[in-house]
């Protein structure tokens, strides 16, 4: 079929079915009189008709390919090249995307000048991505390195938020032309 089955209580739901037409051949004397009724076997008929439909049209695994430059549209799609990576592009599931940008929020109130986070090194994940944030001390305020890294079927790149020599304007103003670029994906 050709659908990515990662969904959890997708597959929940098809090893209950499964179990459950396995019970009914193993056993079949015992449900003969439900198959017997029109009814019932009009009422199966159309929840298995309903769940193939279901399994058919939902699009599994979808992606949204980011630029690392912020520059080209957001492309989604069901998988990613090597081609796309060396384009600029990173993998970031879709339905990860509204933790990516609430991640990045967070990060961003970590950025107040003067004010010293006690953690050298944080990670956040997202799922399938994480957020590695390095501390660099100096004497007046703290430099961070800030990198946003996911993979998909082994094919993975980052996006650089933050290099230890940015400034925090210039990281805050990243930050936020990402997560308006993001919201683009939802």
């Amino acid at each position: 079929m050709g659908i990515l089955l990662q969904d959890r209580m997708v597959q929940t739901l098809l090893s209950s079915v499964r179990l459950w037409l396995d019970t009914i051949v193993l056993k079949k004397a015992i449900y003969l009189p439900l198959f017997q009724d029109k009814t019932y076997i009009r009422l199966m008929k159309t929840f298995l008709t309903v769940l193939i439909l279901l399994l058919c049209t939902v699009s599994y695994g979808q992606l949204s390919l980011v630029n690392k430059d912020l520059k080209s549209p957001i492309i989604k799609s069901s998988s990613i090249s090597q081609d796309q990576i060396n384009s600029g592009y990173v993998p970031v599931y879709t339905s990860e995307v509204d933790s990516v940008i609430s991640v990045l929020k967070t990060i961003k109130a970590l950025f107040v000048p003067g004010k010293r986070v006690k953690s050298e090194y944080i990670k956040y994940s997202t799922g399938n991505g994480e957020f590695n944030i390095r501390r660099y001390r100096y004497e007046k305020n703290d430099l961070y390195s800030i990198t946003f890294s996911s993979k998909f079927n082994g094919l993975g790149s980052a996006i650089v938020v933050s290099n230890k020599r940015d400034s925090y304007k210039k990281t805050l103003g990243f930050i936020d032309r990402l997560i308006g670029y993001l919201e683009g994906a939802r």
